[in-house]
């Protein structure tokens, strides 16, 4: 039987309060949510970057879709819940994952200490099939990106907690090689007003364990115009590689088929809407019509 809520303790009370305020996020998901992407790799001019900048663009470009696939968890999280087909546990629940696995979505819900070593109980349920998982969950993985989102939120979410800014938490992995945990602004995902920047992330070892660095584009938050139709540009405030929260915008957009340039000091990024088009490198950009 749940307990009363004056009963709890701290650590669960902020773990409740993670998953009811990642629960309200999923409306603000489905408003944006878009089909998961193919992955192409960018074709990158060896003029415009480095092999090491190359790099770190085509894992931005990585990111990004990892992120949308965790958006697009959310709404169907959101689905399920509208239509009571997800209890949320909040009697023995420590934290929840939205997860793609394979071509599925789950929802992982765990309990036990928040150190995360020894889970008590795990419960999985198939967003994409609307049944119970049925297949062998690595309950390893699973627990390391919980140890690393109540890891990450501890230390990213007092910029949100002062400005009294909504932020939406977002946990995946990338390339396998690391954990991210991000704080993302409200707007990013509701597009009202259409938004660039304010995202912060915290990144963890495989294992959860470890913070390897710390992404800090809090104060770079702002509305950007973009027309109804046509190109459309998008004003990085990055020196070089095009930020999280820039790479989220162009790929969204790109999937609702639009034509994309991410403007950066001296190089344009271009995104063309045609299927496997890949990313495409002006020297000199910021060229606008």
């Amino acid at each position: 039987m749940a307990r009363e809520i004056q009963s709890i303790s701290p650590q669960e009370e902020r773990s409740l309060a993670l998953a009811w305020s990642r629960l309200q996020a999923s409306t603000l998901a489905a408003a944006f949510a878009v089909t998961v992407l193919p992955y192409t790799p960018p074709a990158l001019s060896a003029q415009a970057y480095s092999a090491a900048e190359s790099r770190a663009f085509d894992r931005g470009d990585r990111e990004s879709r990892e992120l949308i696939s965790a958006i697009n968890c959310l709404d169907h999280m959101s689905t399920a819940v509208r239509g009571k087909r997800v209890v949320l546990y909040e009697d023995w629940m420590v934290a929840r994952q939205c997860l793609l696995i394979g071509r599925h979505y789950v929802w992982v819900a765990i309990g036990g200490d928040t150190t995360f070593s020894h889970p008590t109980r795990i419960t999985a349920y198939d967003l994409t099939t609307g049944a119970p998982y049925a297949e062998r969950l690595d309950t390893a993985r699973v627990t390391a990106i919980a140890r690393a989102e109540w890891n990450g939120i501890g230390k990213i979410g007092k910029k949100f907690e002062d400005a009294k800014r909504p932020g939406v938490p977002l946990t995946f992995r990338v390339d396998g090689d690391s954990i991210e945990v991000w704080l993302l602004p409200e707007p990013l995902l509701s597009g009202s007003p259409f938004s660039l920047g304010g995202e912060v992330g915290a990144i963890f070892s495989p294992d959860g364990r470890q913070l390897v660095r710390e992404i800090d584009h809090f104060a770079e938050l702002r509305a950007v115009p973009v027309t109804d139709t046509g190109l459309v540009h998008l004003p990085s405030r990055q020196a070089r590689i095009p930020s999280l929260s820039e790479f989220l915008a162009a790929n969204q957009l790109n999937a609702r088929g639009r034509d994309i340039v991410i403007d950066l000091p001296g190089i344009s990024s271009t995104l063309s809407s045609k299927p496997g088009a890949p990313w495409l490198q002006l020297v000199g950009g910021n060229r606008r019509p």
